[in-house]
This record gives C-alpha cells, sequence and structure tokens, in this order.
C-alpha cells in the first residue's frame, strides 16, 4: 500500500495515532506563519498555506533545510520532505502555543518509517512565513549525486548552469524516464549544452544535434520571443513526470494516478526530438498553438 493510497481521513488517522498518539481534531487550522525550537536550536520551521494545500520549509537541528510539501486535514497537516539527497516524510499537529513536527524518514523502500520517527515541539513565532529556509534545496556539490524527483522540483530554482551541472549527478535508477516527455528532454539537453555539461545517456541519446546546432536554435527560439512559451511547456511536462514520480513512490493518491498512464502513452506517442521541438518554438515548423 502506498503512503497515500487510502482516503485522507483513514489515512491520517492512522498517522496520528502512530506518531502522536491521539486522535485527529477536524477543526480547521490556520498551519500558516513561522514556527521555531527552543531557544539554542537551529530548528525552524516555515508553512504557507493555500486551501488545503500546505506548502514551506524546514530547517533541522544540524542546519539541513528540506523543502516541505503537503496536505492539512483539521487541526494537522501529513507530507513530504525533500533535499538534494532524497524524501521523508512530515506529520505535524497543532498545540495552542504551536504545534508539536514530526520527522519521519524513509525506509529501505522509500515507505514512512514512523518507528523512528522524531517528535519536536515548535513555538508559534509570528503570522508571516520566515524567508531565511531556501525556496529549494541547493544544487548537489562536487561528488554529490541527487535525486531524479528532488532534481525535477528544484532546478528551476536554480541558475542555467548549475541545472546543468546537476544533471551529471543524478542517480541512475528512473533515468529512463526522463525520455517520456520531449518537451522537458529538450529543456534539459539545452541547460546541459548552455552548462558546458554533456546531458545524461537518457537524454543524450535520442538526440541527432550537436550542442553547437542545439545552441544556434535556442538563439533562434530567442529572436523570435518564444523561449518564455518554450519553458512553460517544459514546466507542464516537468508537472507531468513529476506526477508519474510521486505516483510511482506512492506518494500521490490512487485517485490521482488514475490518469498518469494516459499523460505518458499520450507523450509517448508525441515525441519530438529537440532540434523539432526548438524549431517549432522558433517558427521554422508549424506554428506553435497559443
Amino acid at each position: 500500500m502506498g503512503f497515500i493510497s487510502m482516503t485522507a481521513g483513514r489515512f491520517f488517522g492512522l498517522v496520528a495515532a502512530v506518531v502522536f498518539g491521539l486522535g485527529v481534531s477536524t477543526a480547521q487550522a490556520a498551519l500558516t506563519g513561522a514556527y521555531y525550537g527552543s531557544a539554542d536550536s537551529e530548528v525552524a520551521l516555515s508553512l504557507a498555506l493555500q486551501d488545503d494545500r500546505i506548502r514551506g520549509a524546514f530547517r533541522d537541528a544540524d542546519g539541513t533545510a528540506w523543502i516541505l510539501s503537503g496536505r492539512r486535514y483539521g487541526s494537522s497537516a501529513y507530507g513530504t520532505l525533500t533535499d538534494y539527497s532524497g524524501a521523508a516524510y512530515f506529520v505535524l499537529q497543532e498545540r495552542p502555543e504551536g504545534l508539536v513536527f514530526a520527522f519521519v524518514p524513509a525506509g529501505a523502500g522509500g515507505q514512512p518509517n514512523f518507528v523512528a520517527a522524531r517528535q519536536i515541539p515548535l513555538s508559534k513565532s509570528g503570522p508571516d512565513p520566515i524567508t531565511l529556509l531556501p525556496a529549494a534545496p541547493p544544487p548537489p556539490a562536487a561528488g554529490q549525486t541527487i535525486d531524479l524527483l528532488v532534481f525535477l522540483e528544484s532546478y528551476p530554482h536554480w541558475s542555467k548552469a548549475d541545472a546543468g551541472r546537476a544533471l551529471g549527478a543524478l542517480r541512475a535508477p528512473r533515468l529512463e524516464l526522463l525520455s517520456i516527455f520531449s518537451v522537458l528532454q529538450t529543456d534539459l539537453f539545452v541547460r546541459g549544452c548552455e552548462s558546458g555539461v554533456p546531458a545524461p545517456p537518457p537524454i543524450a541519446e535520442r538526440q541527432a544535434l550537436s550542442c553547437s546546432q542545439i545552441l544556434d536554435k535556442v538563439a533562434a527560439v530567442e529572436a523570435a520571443g518564444q523561449r518564455p512559451a518554450f519553458e512553460r511547456a517544459a514546466g507542464d511536462d516537468r508537472a507531468g513526470l513529476v506526477r508519474l514520480l510521486k505516483c510511482d513512490r506512492g506518494l500521490l493518491p490512487e485517485a490521482s494516478c488514475k490518469t498518469a498512464g494516459v499523460a505518458t502513452a499520450e507523450a509517448l506517442k508525441n515525441w519530438q526530438d529537440a532540434g523539432a521541438i526548438l524549431d517549432r518554438y522558433s517558427g521554422r515548423a508549424a506554428p506553435v498553438a497559443p
């Protein structure tokens, strides 16, 4: 069973019972703003809420910054934490003085290991999310590797050079999925060429053009004023692959994953190489639909 493969109510009731040993209030909590650990601790949490989706950042006692994404359920929330090395999970429960935050590491199979969960009491500091935590994990340093899902959710926040260099640090599992979505694959190939870092085989092996030829086509796209449209389309492809990976790892409800296979099949059927994609956006091929 996946991490979120049952109804939210049943799932969160189980999580709260396991982690906190308590029932879950259905009263809607604000769950926004800044929260801190003890005065001598580096621990900090920043939360922002839109409808029932919660996003933010968590800084652990050792200074590690995690990007937080999940859902509110009454006075509680649950979801995933990501940094450059992979993913973990969180559960939080509102308290009068702040909240209790549970850091739940991933087990060997990627599922949450509730037995090893750490509970961290946090005090409310203010109504506004804090900005001292990064919008995304930093690019991997020399010698580090990066998980594919973390890379996909983070590289739009990095410079093109950093994103290109991070391509060479991607860990092998599931890299073949990069070859499914043609606009995303083109965007990553372009970033690799722009940064002087060869793209990994799942991207490069299906391309017929050299980097110098690709960069000439990128210049034509920019001259046509179409690079923002190209990058928006790459973002749509990226969202599709992120969804596919999260479904593959059991991080999304089953109902949200039912159409993921259809989208993947459509992407495979409509695949084009980077040269053809860039020609579409430069006007050298059929015009791009508005």
